[in-house]
């Protein structure tokens, strides 16, 4: 084929004198049924995922009546309230004095000094493990020696 012309066959009367041309001409239009038969293909199977997520999405969306001023106002109390029921940490005295220094946030500060507290609960339980590990070779030496004697 690469001898042949890749000129695109016009309509005109040259396309059809020679059967070189009739051809390509039945070639090409084969081609473009088959083009356009794939794109209505790839345009259903994308709707049917499209419409597929979007039911997904609006059957996870629970409708929502939209509420009145009052009744907004209403709920968003009772969200207060019941925040400030469960409470929060208290700023120490320590961490307002630091904030004072640094000027940062109490909150901030209390951040930092949990942070601090942490790892030193990490250490501890590091050191515990260590301990506990030494513990327990001591134990394995223990038994290996109670076995040998019982061999003996």
């Amino acid at each position: 084929l690469s001898h042949q012309r890749t000129v695109p066959v016009t309509t005109g009367n040259t396309g059809l004198h020679s059967k070189k041309g009739m051809f390509r001409r039945s070639e090409i239009e084969a081609n473009q049924k088959r083009s356009e038969e794939h794109r209505a293909l790839q345009s259903r199977a994308f709707d049917r995922v499209i419409a597929s997520q979007l039911s997904k999405l609006k059957s996870k969306q629970p409708t929502k009546k939209v509420e009145t001023e009052e009744e907004f106002k209403a709920n968003l109390e009772l969200q207060r309230e019941e925040a400030a029921k469960r409470g929060g940490k208290k700023l120490s005295k320590e961490h307002m004095k630091l904030a004072a220094e640094t000027g940062l946030s109490g909150h901030t500060i209390m951040l930092m000094m949990k942070e601090k507290e942490d790892a030193k609960k990490a250490a501890k339980r590091e050191k515990k493990d260590k301990k506990s590990k030494k513990k327990d070779k001591k134990e394995k030496k223990k038994k290996k020696k109670r076995k040998r004697e019982k061999k003996e």
